[in-house]
């Protein structure tokens, strides 16, 4: 009942963002993460798909430099058979795979997403992740969720002790 609930207010939201005109972008920074954490489950299957979106990113490199436009057309003439390949081969892995593995997780998650996922080939502006997501923000907190972790584990109140200190505010700010 509670997933139907959660479900059904995401479409709610879905639509009130598409009636406003906003367009929805996901990050490949996302899918790309859900199968590399299935690899350990499905190795070849995988990597496959990794390196699929590898030379999608080797492309985007390889245009960095160029201006919108350019990089739009581009785009749609090399990056989108890659795409085509790549939601293709996932059609034929989800067949192949059983709703329990995590392969099928990252499948579903790639498949269900895939107009977001290509929404980036239609504006050269656009990139195929957000730099919040794989870089920048994530990169900036993830030494404090790591902290929050092992502070669980800290082996003695002397030891958190030393932990709670480190991890004090005026500490992170004087690293800063």
């Amino acid at each position: 009942m509670i997933s139907s609930l959660a479900r059904a207010n995401e479409l709610i939201e879905q639509q009130q963002i598409q009636k406003e005109g906003v367009m929805e972008v996901v990050c490949w920074v996302h899918a790309r993460r859900k199968f590399d954490e299935s690899a350990s489950s499905r190795p070849e299957e995988a990597t496959e798909i990794l390196a699929r979106i590898g030379r999608l990113y080797r492309l985007e490199k390889e245009w960095r430099d160029l201006g919108p436009e350019d990089r739009c057309r581009l785009r749609k003439t090399r990056a989108r058979p890659i795409l085509e390949g790549i939601f293709s081969r996932l059609k034929e892995l989800k067949s192949a795979t059983v709703p329990s593995e995590p392969l099928r997780g990252a499948v579903n998650y790639a498949l269900n997403q895939r107009e977001a996922l290509c929404r980036y080939l239609q504006d050269g502006r656009l990139k195929p992740d957000n730099p919040a997501c794989g870089g920048t923000t994530e990169n900036a907190i993830r030494p404090l969720a790591l902290g929050r972790k092992n502070r669980l584990f800290a082996g003695s109140e002397r030891g958190a002790r030393a932990a709670a200190l480190f991890y004090s505010p005026g500490s992170i700010l004087q690293g800063l």
